[in-house]
């Protein structure tokens, strides 16, 4: 489970640096998950890494963090959910509607986590 989290601390952080150098494929990645029921795929996919980290923050140095983010991965993916198809995709929507350098200033967020994870596990 370890390695698992490890993986998705990496592409937390590299999601964020690819974001930063090129904001325009935040816009290309909202508009692909707009489609059809594909942001439920997207919360699911948040579920599971949520669970990832989770079930990994017993091993890991400093488990509180991992475990942190692990429940905040799981409620962001369930909200999903629970606010449902239209609301997320008008969500979507006004993301895209955020000019460049939001999405660069946006982008140290998941960075700053992946890294934090890095350390931590």
């Amino acid at each position: 489970m370890v390695g698992l989290a490890k993986l998705a601390a990496i592409v937390m952080a590299v999601a964020g640096i690819v974001i930063m150098l090129k904001p325009e494929t935040a816009r290309d990645l909202q508009s692909f998950w707009k489609e059809g029921n594909r942001i439920y795929f997207l919360g699911a996919i948040r579920i599971i890494v949520g669970t990832v980290f989770i079930l990994a923050a017993s091993d890991c140095m400093v488990p509180w963090i991992v475990m942190t983010m692990g429940i905040i991965a799981v409620a962001a993916g369930a909200l999903t959910f629970i606010i449902g198809l239209e609301k997320s995709k008008k969500m979507l929507e006004r993301w895209q509607e955020k000019p460049k350098v939001f999405y660069r200033k946006v982008s140290f967020v998941p960075i700053a986590f992946g890294l934090l994870l890095l350390w931590a596990i």
